[in-house]
């Protein structure tokens, strides 16, 4: 089975380590770098390589999909799956029209009543 190298892209620390400990169960995982804000970002899409990006579309100093557009200009791009916890049809239309290979909502599989 061939082995993926992810970069969690969230400048909430709480989430990349919840993700973090999730994915480093998997067996496809080979190595799981992070990045809290657009200059580790940088760093880390420019020194590693990278298949897949779980990138966060609300940073604190850039948004996501600005983020997104200098991952599509990597050779070869990674697969970038957006991670929001904002719904709405308009959102995802946007984020598939930006390019994203996925999106994954933050509040999925949690039930505020139990």
């Amino acid at each position: 089975m061939r082995r993926i190298n992810l970069l969690l892209v969230d400048d909430e620390a709480l989430i990349r380590q919840g993700l973090r400990s999730l994915l480093e169960k998997e067996d496809f995982v080979d190595k799981i770098y992070e990045a809290g804000d657009p200059a580790e970002f940088k760093a880390a899409i420019s020194a590693k390589k990278i298949d897949i990006v779980l990138l966060d579309i609300r940073l604190r100093n850039m948004t996501g999909l600005e983020l997104l557009d200098s991952l599509k200009k990597l050779n070869p791009p990674p697969k970038v799956i957006a991670v929001t916890g904002m719904e709405g049809v308009e959102l995802i239309i946007n984020l598939l029209k930006a390019g994203v290979d996925g999106i994954v909502y933050k509040l999925d599989g949690y039930d505020e009543n139990n």
